[in-house]
Order: C-alpha cells, then sequence, then structure tokens
C-alpha cells in the first residue's frame, strides 16, 4: 500500500481534534482546517528541503528519537488546561532547531500572509502542528519497522506533491529562505542551486 505524507499526518487532525483546535485559536473549524491543510505540506516541504541537505537528515534523525509520538493518542484531551501551549511552545523549539529563526519568521509571515490569518495565530498553530507531524513521521518508521533513510528517500519521491499543496506563494519563500540560510552558513557558497517548486 502507498504512503502518502500528508495523509500520513492529517489522519491525525480531524473530527473533534479540528474544532477543538479551532476553538482553541479563536476560529471555526472550517478556516482552522483551511489553514492547517496549508500547515501541515508547509512542515512537509520544510522538512523535505532539510533531509536533502548534507547535515539535514542525521538532525532530523536526532529531532525525531526526541518527538514523542505519544501526544497522537491524546490529542482529543491536550486543550484542556495549558497543555495544548506547552505542545506549542515545544513545536516552535523544535521547528527553530531544523530550519533556524529566520526562515521560521519568513515561513510564519508568507502563511499569514495566505491565509488572512494573524502572525500570532499562525505561529501557534505552526507549533502546535509540528510535534503532531514529527510524531506521525516517527510512528510512521517506527511501527512499521522502517528506516530514517526510507523516510528521507519518500520525502524526495513526494516533494513534487508536497509542493504542489502549499498555500499561494510559500513555496518560494521557503526555496529562497533555505537557500539564502545555506549561503549564509557556507560563507561563500558555491553556485546556488536553482530549485523549481
Amino acid at each position: 500500500m502507498a504512503i502518502n505524507l500528508i495523509d500520513a499526518v492529517m489522519e491525525n487532525l480531524k473530527g473533534p481534534v479540528l474544532e477543538q483546535l479551532g476553538s482553541w485559536i479563536g476560529e471555526s473549524p472550517e478556516k482552522t482546517h483551511e489553514v492547517t491543510s496549508g500547515l501541515v505540506p508547509t512542515i512537509l516541504a520544510g522538512l523535505a528541503e532539510k533531509v536533502a541537505e548534507p547535515e539535514g537528515s542525521s538532525l532530523f534523525g536526532t529531532i525525531l528519537d526526541q518527538v514523542d509520538d505519544g501526544l497522537l493518542d491524546k490529542l482529543g484531551s491536550v486543550f484542556k488546561g495549558d497543555e495544548a501551549e506547552k505542545v506549542s511552545e515545544t513545536g516552535g523549539g523544535l521547528l527553530t532547531s531544523l530550519f533556524g529563526e529566520n526562515l521560521l519568521t519568513t515561513v510564519i509571515a508568507g502563511v499569514a500572509g495566505a491565509a488572512g490569518l494573524g502572525s500570532g495565530k499562525v505561529k501557534t498553530l505552526l507549533g502546535f502542528l509540528a510535534p503532531v507531524a514529527l510524531g506521525a513521521l516517527k510512528r510512521l518508521i517506527t511501527r512499521k519497522g522502517l528506516s530514517l533513510s526510507w523516510l528521507v528517500g519518500l520525502f524526495a519521491k513526494q516533494k513534487g506533491s508536497i509542493t504542489s499543496m502549499l498555500p499561494k506563494g510559500v513555496g518560494g519563500l521557503l526555496t529562497a529562505a533555505a537557500t539564502a540560510a545555506a549561503a549564509a552558513i557556507g560563507g561563500e557558497a558555491e553556485e546556488p542551486a536553482v530549485e523549481v517548486s
């Protein structure tokens, strides 16, 4: 059976979970679904860019090791108290570790503009969705007995279909910001790779 990375994440974000998520950020379930449907591919597209870098897959593996995929089993109850806020803060930290503060800020602004939602809400939602997405990916390989390299290969195969699901304008932001970040880290970079999203 073919595995679709977006579906593997989104299957954890439906029904009551989506309603509670919307209520938590102060948006309707419909708007929350619309924005979430753009944010999940945004996270996955960012990961696809990251794991294609020389050191990216090992960093991704290290972060996956730290992720608690048990969160997926209790998503319906995290909105009681301040647990959802803690999940979002943890996710924000994970995303910063993976992508860096500048890339993350650029993407949040781009998604907020495309979705017509405040940057604060997008940041909160993105932070919440990151541990869900990473937990779903971790569970995908651990429960099926698959390897990190298999997952990295799947990202490479599905990168085109993932980027086609991005909110308008975000694909270019991701690629441009990732290229700029790589150039800044590398100092005098070699010829920049040109990617078409």
